[in-house]
């Protein structure tokens, strides 16, 4: 049974009196928290969503039969690797796959307390607390970036997407420089990025933080992010926002291609259906 394993997976063990909702996703942070790699992650989530998916049908059959589940032997994880608390520390995952609606954005992470917190969307805006040092909202000039802001809501950076799924930053005036690489973003100091002269940079002595991201679903509503940071001294809500940034404006990306697409498709359509009827004529 594809629940049970995800509940293997996730170490999750009810008794036969007691399903807690909440208790699931506790273990699900937690398992998220120490995956040792984003395919890890990945993995726990797709199990989650057809958990999801089932749930309802699953939690009827479970209250009605509790000693057939109670029969079935609780296994541990098999396909899911995970790490020490220790290792734990300084990796953070950002994801809009914890409830239904692909617009909630949470970030988690061993150093959150083993937890997880909402990305805020309010009037418009992200933000990480109640009083943040930085804001993210989309750009008004193009559904492909976003615009981050400080405390203000003084303009920092646009994050922008190219053609090759490549993100950077245009007119950027905060502390980090995105440099895109096959797999994912490092972040790095500005001041040191452009002291280069036609050098590469220096990823292992020099990058602060790395994200990189994978998509959950076919559709690519919902997806996964991963944030590693290398620098105990580095400005952490900055890079929780540049990380998020670099997640949703690869997600508004699809979105937009995908809308393009079926635009296209709809014209091309039109055009087919124009000449037949003049060829009809």
């Amino acid at each position: 049974m594809m629940i049970h394993i995800f509940f293997d997976e996730i170490g999750y063990q009810p008794s036969s009196e007691d399903l807690d909702f909440q208790d699931v996703i506790r273990h699900i942070i937690n398992t998220v928290n120490h995956a040792k790699t984003l395919d890890d992650a990945l993995l726990i989530f797709n199990l989650y969503h057809y958990y999801l998916k089932k749930c309802n049908k699953f939690i009827n059959k479970y209250c009605k039969y509790p000693e057939f589940w109670d029969e079935i032997p609780y296994e541990g994880r098999n396909e899911v690797d995970v790490v020490s608390d220790e290792e734990a520390i300084g990796t953070y995952y950002i994801t809009n796959a914890l409830s239904k609606d692909p617009d909630n954005l949470y970030i988690s992470g061993f150093s959150f307390n083993n937890g997880f917190y909402a990305l805020d969307y309010i009037n418009g805006f992200y933000s990480i607390d109640e009083n943040p040092k930085y804001y993210l909202r989309k750009s008004r000039m193009s559904s492909d970036k976003l615009v981050l802001t400080n405390s203000n809501k003084k303009v920092i950076a646009t994050i922008a997407i190219d053609d090759d799924t490549n993100v950077y930053l245009e007119n950027n005036k905060s502390r980090y420089e995105l440099i895109a690489y096959e797999s994912g973003v490092g972040f790095y100091e500005s001041d040191y990025i452009y002291s280069l002269d036609n050098e590469e940079p220096d990823f292992k002595n020099q990058c602060k933080a790395y994200v990189f991201w994978d998509a959950i679903d076919d559709k690519g509503n919902f997806g996964l992010s991963r944030l590693d940071v290398y620098d105990e001294n580095a400005d952490f809500d900055l890079l929780i926002m540049l990380a998020a940034s670099c997640f949703l404006v690869f997600k508004r990306h699809l979105a937009a291609e995908e809308s393009r697409s079926i635009a296209r498709a709809i014209m091309f359509g039109a055009i087919v259906s124009r000449a037949a009827r003049i060829r009809r004529f």
